[in-house]
């Protein structure tokens, strides 16, 4: 699924569709677009959370990759870090 054309669709959000706007999840939204929800940020707010990190600290005893199929692929074994901020 391509999320990111998916988030950025003008029929769905708008001609505004790449600018951030808090009202995106008020009240009153249809529920098919609070189900979508709208993620086109989350790499800047990914990148100003990493700024904060002093380090991020492998926690995992697995390190063999088992993966898990569902509508997207991930790490059936999940992912365990220790993030400890500036």
């Amino acid at each position: 699924m391509d999320l990111y054309s998916l988030q950025r669709d003008l029929q769905i959000w708008g001609p505004d569709a790449t600018e951030f706007k808090l009202e995106r999840w008020s009240e009153g939204r249809l529920l098919w677009e609070a189900n979508w929800q709208y993620e086109p940020f989350l790499s800047d707010l990914l990148v100003q959370s990493a700024q904060n990190l002093q380090v991020v600290e492998d926690r995992d005893s697995v390190w063999e990759y088992n993966e898990k199929i569902m509508m997207t692929i991930e790490s059936r074994n999940g992912v365990k870090v220790a993030l400890i901020p500036v």
